[in-house]
């Protein structure tokens, strides 16, 4: 399996699509994976504009990924996942027992992930698996 971390940035969706034309091409299913930081307001500041929780926005995420996947490759075994914790301990969690990892290159991270590192810095140092990371319009 090619695990895939979402969050909706543009390159988390470049490093979907290259993963699912991967999954693909070895044969193997794509679950995708969306970490809500428990730090994290579940009713964010604009909750006056926008009734949704933050855990709802995560299920929102991973259904229109999952479509996106489906489309760029009918046939495809995609499942989902929304997790909650550390997004960098969450994902390598998630894929202890994957082929690969993909993540992008930058994503819609928080200020502390800013202080602390990125989260692919953070993953591929620690994985168990190869890990891929994909930058938004380096092509697929």
């Amino acid at each position: 399996m090619i695990v895939v971390g979402v969050d909706g940035s543009a390159s988390a969706c470049a490093a979907l699509e290259w993963a699912a034309d991967d999954a693909v091409r070895r044969g193997l299913e794509l679950p995708l994976v969306h970490v809500r930081e428990p730090w994290a307001a579940e009713h964010p500041l604009t909750a006056a504009t926008d009734q949704q929780t933050l855990t709802e926005r995560g299920a929102e995420l991973l259904k229109a990924a999952a479509r996106r996947a489906r489309e760029r490759r009918p046939g495809l075994h995609v499942t989902t996942a929304l997790s909650t914790g550390a997004v960098a301990e969450r994902l390598r969690h998630e894929a202890l027992d994957a082929d690969a990892l993909v993540l992008g290159s930058r994503g819609l991270g928080t200020f502390a992930s800013a202080v602390l590192g990125s989260v692919s810095h953070g993953i591929l140092h620690h994985a168990r698996c190869p890990v891929a990371v994909v930058r938004a319009g380096g092509g697929s």
